[in-house]
């Protein structure tokens, strides 16, 4: 529970970041680059988010499906 809380607490403080620089930069890349900051520096420990990042990087292909099918359903206005 502590790793889903702590993935959400970084995308959430990167969307309010994006939201003051006028979306500029994607709420959630300000978020990995946060996260990615944190871990570097020792204030996130890696063992709080293992389970959550093997996890979500496990079952990544699920994530892909609903833009997929979107992209599908939509054919004929892409092209």
């Amino acid at each position: 529970m502590k790793g889903v809380f702590i993935i959400l607490l970084f995308l959430i403080i990167g969307e309010v970041v994006s939201h003051f620089i006028y979306g500029f930069i994607p709420g959630n890349i300000i978020g990995m680059i946060l996260m990615f900051s944190s871990l570097k520096l020792g204030y996130v420990k890696e063992n709080w988010i293992a389970d959550v990042c093997n996890f979500l990087t496990r079952h990544m292909a699920i994530m892909f499906l609903p833009p997929s099918i979107g992209i599908i359903a939509t054919y004929k206005l892409l092209g």
